[in-house]
């Protein structure tokens, strides 16, 4: 574990052995640009048109009062992963059972250390081929201030010719974050806020109300990349 200060983490990322993507790196430095020195950031931060570049493969997890992690919105390259549409999904979709206790207990030191999570994945495709992945996990807080959302990224290292596929969790690189002291906390809503008004903004979003059947926001000229669920 590593215990990093604002502006640090980025850099500590692009040092080691392991992440190199560039995908999730930009996911990264925006997720530490919006912080600010706080020590995470808020949900309704998030502007998609800021990392439209990562939006296939981005997701966002929501932490209900239960305490099960789901899918609040899905890029359709992560979708794709299932083959099927994952909102409303647990994050323990993705996983091999014997897995899933170790991924929940990722989710939750994400959320309540908190910290950032690098998971590296393999798993068993079509053909007996092995796909190996890139997970990132980074905390966000919701607008009770409670870290309860994670902003994540999950990239393939070769390309999937057939879905269902599911990981098994290889290896897990934690990196602590701190907060400035002399930052407080703002929580101005915007870009992803919970009120339907704020998503008339957002790019390649498409707004979903109760079981889904119903597109509130459709986007123009092509298909949506993320889904949410009101």
């Amino acid at each position: 574990m590593t215990q990093s200060n604002l502006g640090s983490v980025v850099n500590l990322f692009k040092q080691g052995p392991h992440m190199k993507n560039q995908i999730i790196l930009d996911l990264l430095s925006y997720w530490e640009t919006l912080r600010g020195g706080r020590l995470v950031p808020a949900r309704s931060d998030i502007d998609p048109r800021a990392i439209k570049n990562c939006l296939p493969h981005t997701f966002v997890l929501e932490k209900s009062r239960a305490g099960v992690s789901r899918f609040r919105l899905a890029g359709m390259q992560v979708c794709n992963l299932l083959g099927m549409e994952l909102r409303s999904m647990p994050a323990l979709s993705l996983i091999n059972p014997d897995d899933r206790d170790k991924f929940v207990k990722v989710l939750n030191a994400v959320m309540d250390n908190p910290q950032i999570v690098e998971l590296h994945l393999s798993g068993e495709a079509y053909g007996n081929k092995r796909i190996k992945a890139q997970m990132l996990l980074m905390p966000m807080v919701d607008r009770e201030h409670d870290v309860s959302r994670i902003l994540g990224c999950i990239i393939l290292e070769t390309p999937l010719t057939r879905a269902p596929i599911r990981f098994d969790i290889d290896d897990i690189k934690t990196t602590r974050v701190v907060a400035d002291k002399s930052t407080t906390m703002d929580l101005d809503m915007h870009g992803l806020a919970e009120e339907p008004a704020a998503f008339k903004h957002a790019a390649k979003l498409h707004a979903v109300d109760g079981d889904g059947d119903v597109a509130k926001t459709p986007t123009k000229g092509g298909r949506s990349h993320l889904k949410i669920v009101k």
